[in-house]
């Protein structure tokens, strides 16, 4: 939805919870990792609402990215917050972007999981890169986020590189 030039939109979950003489609340499951069945069982309440702004200056198409999120109990948290610019005459398709960037692949929806997830961080990168006709993404992430930072003891840098498309 585009409303004075913002760009809504979200996701929002929720479910009935039965409290039975055992205590269980919801989270029914087969067993496993990939059995948590999204059949209005999973016991969790949530929202996330991803606000955007684009913008074009000097010739390069900005667009700013905020998604805040509140599931259960929890307090608000931080999902994404990046900018991202394009339109680069050295490369006008590639998307460079910096912040923290959900960037979630090989969703498996009806059990709720992500088999690749290499978002979620604090980090910067590129998408987009045209190469042999599929598209480069490579990115440099931190294992911190803006709502928490790894103790100094453990903390973590990865790259990452995928084709799609």
């Amino acid at each position: 939805m585009d409303v004075a030039g913002f760009e809504f939109n979200g996701y929002s979950r929720g479910g009935p919870v039965f409290n039975h003489s055992d205590g269980v609340k919801g989270n029914l499951a087969l067993g496993g990792e990939l059995q948590k069945f999204r059949l209005g069982n999973e016991g969790d309440n949530g929202i996330e609402v991803n606000f955007a702004r684009t913008f074009e200056a000097g010739g390069v198409k900005w667009k700013v990215n905020y998604m805040p999120a509140k599931w259960g109990s929890g307090d608000i948290s931080t999902e994404q917050a990046f900018v991202e610019m394009s339109g680069f005459s050295f490369a006008p398709e590639a998307k460079f972007w910096a912040g923290q960037r959900r960037l979630r692949i090989q969703d498996v929806h009806i059990v709720d999981y992500f088999l690749l997830n290499y978002g979620d961080n604090i980090g910067a990168g590129v998408t987009d890169v045209p190469v042999g006709g599929m598209k480069l993404g490579v990115g440099l992430f931190t294992g911190d986020k803006f709502d928490g930072n790894l103790p100094n003891n453990v903390k973590a840098h990865r790259i990452n590189a995928d084709l799609s498309e």
